[in-house]
């Protein structure tokens, strides 16, 4: 069997339509499940080595064949203020759950703070985000 993952491509398009100098920005994904993995291929051919991926437990990037800077949640709200994007690819704020994965304090105001979720369209990690002056995605 041969898989193809097409939540990297996808989002990434995307992505590239609402922050076009991509190449040059310093992005952190929340989370490391399927999704973050897909995306966080396609945006390493962009912009890596400025790729942070933060997950609760390190021992899930072990199986990651991927060249990533892996943090912590707890170290990336120390971080925040860093990067030129962020990308939510937990499940927190699915299905309505008021969730946040990590504190937005320390965010940048310019920011661009994204969120895998699509139900419900805005999770409260978007809201929280967009309240603070951020642009959304």
């Amino acid at each position: 069997w041969i898989g193809y993952n097409t939540d990297g491509i996808g989002y990434v398009m995307g992505l590239k339509q609402v922050y076009p100098d991509l190449e040059n920005a310093y992005v952190l994904i929340l989370g490391a499940g399927g999704a973050s993995k897909g995306i966080a291929n396609e945006l390493s051919k962009i912009v890596q080595p400025k790729l942070t991926i933060a997950n609760r437990t390190m021992s899930r990037f072990e199986t990651w064949d991927m060249d990533i800077n892996a943090i912590s949640l707890e170290q990336s709200e120390q971080y925040l203020d860093e990067f030129d994007i962020i990308i939510n690819t937990t499940s927190a704020g699915l299905n309505n759950n008021d969730d946040i994965v990590i504190s937005l304090d320390n965010l940048s105001s310019s920011t661009l703070v994204s969120d895998i979720i699509y139900i419900p369209y805005k999770t409260k990690f978007l809201k929280e985000a967009e309240f603070k002056g951020n642009t959304v995605y």
